[in-house]
């Protein structure tokens, strides 16, 4: 690894900004200590940071740094002790790219955290409709239509309508929307999949309707 690569490899460990530290010397000495390079300046540290990839935002490289830990090698994962990667040689196809293995690692901690935050949504939800449900119908048995605890706030009941359409009807509505202008009320979105199943299926489709492809990012968890 060069001089360069190797300090930019402990910024990421250190969370990227310098500025953290209280002295010039403190950095210098931690990078050094980091890189095992006894030569390496104050001058080069802040070149080195100046290359951190523009692409990812200063929230993102130090979410990285700071919750993976960022070993970009087997030897540094190893010696640092992350689980998680221990005895894995942080590689990628794209040679230059030194932050590929820390983004995955950090894009794996999200979605396991993204996966535990909507295990807990789905609970509050459920308790928030049963409260709305037992609120309304405290309210209806004592002859209220609002009630208020001081300092926290007010529960009242409010009429609301949501439209619906029978399902027999679709059609008819759906050529009522076209035929006078209407088409607003209508979502205005497409099934992918149907309409790749018809078009897989030989089905001519009318012109304005396409399929236009487009990249994306595919995550196994191992």
């Amino acid at each position: 690894m060069s001089s360069e690569a190797a300090i930019i490899d402990a910024l990421i460990h250190l969370g990227l900004n310098i500025v953290n530290f209280k002295s010039i010397g403190a950095i210098t000495d931690e990078i050094q200590r980091m890189t095992g390079d006894q030569t390496v300046t104050y001058e080069q540290i802040v070149e080195a940071q100046k290359k951190l990839p523009n692409a990812l935002g200063a929230t993102t490289r130090q979410n990285i740094a700071r919750s993976t830990g960022a070993p970009l090698d087997k030897t540094r994962a190893d010696r640092d002790g992350h689980p998680e990667l221990k005895g894995q040689a942080m590689t990628t196809d794209a040679p230059g790219s030194t932050l590929l293995g820390p983004m995955i690692v950090r894009l794996r901690k999200l979605k396991d955290h993204k996966d535990e935050v909507n295990a807990v949504l789905k609970d509050i939800n459920a308790e928030e409709v049963e409260l709305e449900s037992a609120i309304m119908a405290g309210l209806r048995e004592s002859g209220q239509d609002k009630a208020t605890v001081k300092g926290i706030g007010t529960a009242s009941i409010s009429k609301k309508y949501r439209a619906g359409a029978e399902p027999e009807a679709w059609n008819d509505i759906y050529k009522w929307c076209v035929d006078t202008g209407n088409t607003h009320i209508l979502h205005r979105a497409l099934t992918a999949a149907k309409v790749g199943e018809l078009i897989d299926n030989g089905v001519q489709m009318p012109k304005g309707l396409r399929m236009d492809p487009y990249e994306d990012l595919s995550f196994r968890r191992a």
